[in-house]
C-alpha cells in the first residue's frame, strides 16, 4: 500500500495553487502601469497620536501606498482592537484595569 505524507492531499494541493495565484497576482500589480487606482494587499499598524489616546490610520495607509510606489490612498480594511493591562490599583486596593486603542490597515486602494 503506498504512503501518502500529510502535503500530498487534496488540500495541501488547493493550498499550494492558491499560494502561487496569490504570488502571480501581486506579482501582476507590481507590474502594472502606474495610471489608475490599484488595490494593495499589505498590514501596517496605525500609529499612535495624542499620547495613545487616538490612532491615525491615515498615515498608515499612506505608508503603504508609497510603499507601492503611489502617492496617496485610501483605506480599504481596518481591524481594531483593544490592548488591555491589568493590575491593582494602589490606593484603592481593587483591580485597576488599562487600556489603548490597536489598529491595522490590511488593504489600502491607492493611486
Amino acid at each position: 500500500m503506498p504512503q501518502t505524507r500529510a502535503d500530498d492531499g487534496p488540500l495541501a494541493a488547493l493550498e499550494r495553487s492558491w499560494s502561487e495565484v496569490v504570488a502571480s497576482l501581486g506579482q501582476a500589480m507590481s507590474e502594472a502601469p502606474s495610471f489608475g487606482p490599484v488595490l494593495v494587499f499589505a498590514k501596517t499598524r496605525c500609529p499612535s497620536v495624542d499620547n495613545g489616546a487616538s490612532l491615525d490610520c491615515g498615515l498608515a495607509t499612506d505608508r503603504i501606498c508609497r510603499e507601492a510606489g503611489r502617492t496617496t490612498g485610501i483605506s480599504f480594511d481596518q481591524t481594531t482592537a483593544r490592548t488591555c493591562r491589568g493590575g491593582v490599583a494602589s490606593q484603592t486596593g481593587g483591580p485597576s484595569l488599562s487600556c489603548k486603542p490597536s489598529a491595522w490597515i490590511s488593504h489600502a486602494l491607492c493611486w
